[in-house]
């Protein structure tokens, strides 16, 4: 049988079973008490309720086998809470809680870790000021140890109602009271550091129709701002809202200095627990969209023009290649017959074979004109002589 020999506190809660060879022959069974009033045991399941101070035997009645232990159950007098050694506090707290170890003793010196595994923990836990978040009990079994379980509550669920808003950093008190005896108790204190929010975090884009925005952080205002364009942008504390029984808040005023397109960013810390959240600024003035888009066809038109104007002229070079030389008179050709000069004719094959032909009518003109042309006709010496033209 097992637990063997038992010394526990009034209040405990525990659970009796059968182990080794003997567990699977014991067969079914029922678990009795010789005192009912010092322990309780469920004849079933085997658990037992240490109900006041004395001794008792739990034993185990089967078809084949009877088991026998003694349990010593003392007296509580004492309960010691020791607080975990880090700061607490509301942001990124571990997932399971902080834990307060909660260690039972008696008049002899028995503590609850030197004891059996518990089925719950024999107490109940509370936290001052109750604001800050609540408590639990809990009982590791695997390492037989107990606990106050401390949840905090996010900053933007923390309400300050006993305290001064202002005060970023409280000490809490977690206690321990035994449900046999609430006489029975023991506390311990710890540091607590709130945390802050922003309350609508996201991005503030500012133009020059509104070029400013604020920031409100909720929580533990105790933080300070950081940001690089100084030059461009201003932040600064425009309010605060420090009521008691409200969330407490404090509102900064960001400003842009000068139509001038930034982006920055806002880094907020809390130094007390190094919490740190940044927020995007943007200043758009519209002047780059436009800038850019003329910009983009600028150069679109360069493109254009660097492409189509070496194309004509390699096409204009290109077809005047194709045009055919003009067929020059050869060398050798016998020289014309004296006589009376007269206009060759345009269309004839000896201007080239492959000049353009004159239209009909401007050759008749031509020829009508010669022929009315006094002395035209006439020897070449006396039509060169001045003096026989009149």
């Amino acid at each position: 049988m097992y637990p063997r020999d038992v010394v526990i506190h009034s209040g405990q809660h525990l659970n009796f079973t059968i182990i080794g060879d003997r567990m699977d022959a014991h067969g079914p069974g029922q678990w009795l008490s010789t005192n009912e009033k010092v322990m309780h045991v469920n004849q079933i399941t085997g658990e037992a309720h240490a109900r006041g101070e004395g001794i008792a035997e739990v034993i185990f009645k089967g078809p084949n086998l009877k088991l026998r232990t003694t349990v010593n159950v003392l007296k509580v007098n004492q309960i010691v809470v020791d607080a975990p050694a880090e700061i607490l506090t509301n942001v990124a707290a571990p997932p399971d809680g902080y834990k307060f170890s909660v260690k039972l003793s008696d008049s002899a010196g028995h503590s609850t870790e030197s004891s059996v595994n518990q089925i719950n923990a024999p107490f109940d836990c509370k936290v001052e000021p109750s604001f800050v978040g609540f408590v639990e009990p809990w009982s590791d079994r695997a390492v037989k140890k107990s606990y106050c379980v401390f949840h905090p509550y996010s900053p933007a669920q923390l309400l300050p109602v006993k305290s001064n808003p202002k005060d970023g950093i409280l000490h809490i008190s977690v206690r321990a009271n035994l449900k046999e005896d609430s006489m029975v108790t023991g506390s311990a204190h710890a540091l607590f550091v709130k945390g802050f929010y922003i309350k609508e975090p996201g991005m503030l884009n500012l133009t020059p129709s509104c070029n400013h925005s604020v920031i409100i952080i909720g929580g533990n205002t105790d933080v300070e701002l950081f940001w690089s364009a100084k030059d461009l942008m201003s932040v600064s504390l425009v309010d605060t809202n420090e009521n008691i029984g409200g969330p407490s808040q404090i509102v900064y005023r960001v400003e842009a200095l000068k139509r001038q397109p930034f982006a920055d960013k806002v880094t907020i810390i809390l130094p007390a627990t190094g919490q740190t959240e940044e927020l995007e600024v943007n200043y758009v003035t519209g002047d780059r969209t436009e800038s850019s888009s003329s910009s983009g066809l600028t150069t679109f038109g360069l493109i254009l023009t660097c492409i189509i104007v070496p194309a004509g002229t390699l096409w204009v070079i290109m077809k005047l290649l194709e045009k055919p030389a003009r067929q020059a008179p050869p060398r050798h050709a016998p020289a014309p017959a004296a006589g009376p000069a007269t206009a060759p004719d345009p269309a004839s094959p000896a201007i080239g074979e492959f000049s353009p032909r004159t239209p009909q009518p401007f050759m008749e003109y031509v020829r009508k004109t010669v022929d009315d042309t006094p002395y035209y006709k006439r020897d070449a010496r006396r039509r060169f002589n001045p003096q026989n033209t009149y």
